[in-house]
């Protein structure tokens, strides 16, 4: 994935490159940059003069603790409410933790500015930390009306031309024996002026610092200050994407208001998938005791079948093979002559079973007068019929009736 380093001024104009084409730098407004940074992890580089660079002495802390310490800790050095300020630290050096302070409405003015323009940073880094760094060396870059010094890893400062040289003897004083052996100077010149030269007059009070200092000076003329920012491509400096204002806290804070319909969301899908399960529990078992009480039909209609498998298919065949043969034709003709006297007699039929000519009918009649009087109606014309049981239990008699084909 490339990288995208875009640089904000304070007017959130902005000037950007391609880590794979650092000399081709583009400027404009901030709607421009985002279609560049698609696809891109984006580092941007906010004012340094907005940022102020510390460090805090905090024995041994994890790192939430460290961000919750940092405030009070340093809030005796800021002019500012702590409340009204974001820390952001960068790894502990032994007891000394590094760290940038921002105001949280500047903070929060370059977030919305990105944001409204479609950018979506990956680091937000003070643009003083992005200078080029080496042991024993300052790093001075001097634009139109400002300066950025960069005097070590995670120290250095933004300020206008004319208060440096009075700055630099005190930065020497605070630098004791980490005194530089050399300042760069990189001097941007006008845009679109080639012949311009660098401003003397800022080159003259910085070498005449140097001299009386006893420190190298060395001088490059540079026509965009961006391809000199390569560090902050390597992860180097103070990232103040930290706390409420990371990634992962900003989409937690997103998350936030969602979190208690999204409970509920659940608890109706658990209860649903409850209510589902209990649902096609209730139905496989009464998909078994119908499929239970089928068989048993089954057998009672067919005794003679030794192995049930599935038995509303093997229904149907047996149905269709009594339809096919001479046997149904049989059984239609019983039935149809016994319907009515069966629909008549004041009886219930309870079942109903053909054999080879044979229907016999099990029904339960009040008494023993209204079963002969069904068996007399049922023996005449072309049926015979024979009473081939009666049991007469309480209130009523169950009886049975063998019904043969006479003459048709």
């Amino acid at each position: 994935m490339d990288q995208l380093l875009l640089r904000l001024d304070q007017d959130t104009t902005a000037h950007w490159c391609l880590a794979s084409a650092p000399a081709k730098v583009s400027h404009g407004p901030l709607s421009a940059a985002a279609a560049a940074a698609v696809g891109c992890r984006v580092v941007v580089l906010v004012p340094g003069n907005a940022i102020t660079l510390m460090a805090a002495r905090l024995p041994g802390r994890q790192r939430r603790r460290l961000l919750q310490a940092l405030p009070y800790a340093l809030e005796e050095q800021l002019a500012a409410e702590v409340e009204t300020l974001h820390f952001a630290a960068a790894a502990a050096q032994g007891d000394d933790v590094p760290c940038a302070v921002v105001d949280r409405a500047t903070l929060r003015g370059w977030l919305a500015a990105l944001e409204a323009a479609g950018v979506k940073p990956d680091v937000l880094l003070p643009d003083v930390l992005a200078l080029p760094r080496a042991a024993g060396e300052w790093s001075l870059l001097a634009e139109a009306a400002e300066v950025r010094l960069r005097l070590g890893e995670y120290r250095g400062l933004a300020c206008d031309r004319a208060a440096l040289p009075h700055l630099l003897p005190l930065l020497l004083q605070q630098a004791g024996a980490e005194k530089p052996r050399r300042l760069h100077l990189y001097e941007v010149l006008p845009a679109g002026d080639t012949a311009a030269e660098p401003n003397t007059g800022l080159r003259a009070a910085v070498q005449d610092w140097c001299t009386a200092s006893a420190v190298e000076l060395e001088s490059t003329s540079v026509d965009a200050a961006l391809p000199l920012l390569p560090a902050a491509l390597r992860g180097e400096g103070i990232n103040l994407l930290q706390g409420e204002f990371s990634r992962r806290e900003q989409t937690r804070q997103l998350w936030r208001p969602w979190r208690a319909a999204a409970a509920l969301l659940a608890g109706l899908l658990l209860l649903q998938g409850g209510m589902s399960g209990a649902r096609y529990l209730s139905l496989a078992q009464e998909d078994a005791r119908l499929a239970a009480q089928i068989e048993q039909t089954y057998r009672s209609v067919f005794p003679e079948a030794q192995r049930v498998v599935n038995a509303p298919v093997q229904m149907e065949q047996k149905l269709q093979e009594l339809r096919r043969g001479t046997a149904a034709q049989e059984f239609h003709r019983l039935l149809q002559h016994a319907g009515p006297a069966l629909r008549n007699a004041g009886v219930e039929v309870r079942a109903l079973h053909y054999t080879a000519g044979l229907l016999d009918i099990e029904v339960t009649a009040s008494d023993l007068q209204t079963l002969d009087r069904l068996k007399q109606t049922l023996d005449s014309g072309a049926l015979r019929a024979e009473i081939t049981g009666a049991d007469s239990s309480g209130n009523s008699v169950a009886g049975r009736i063998a019904l043969r084909g006479g003459q048709s």
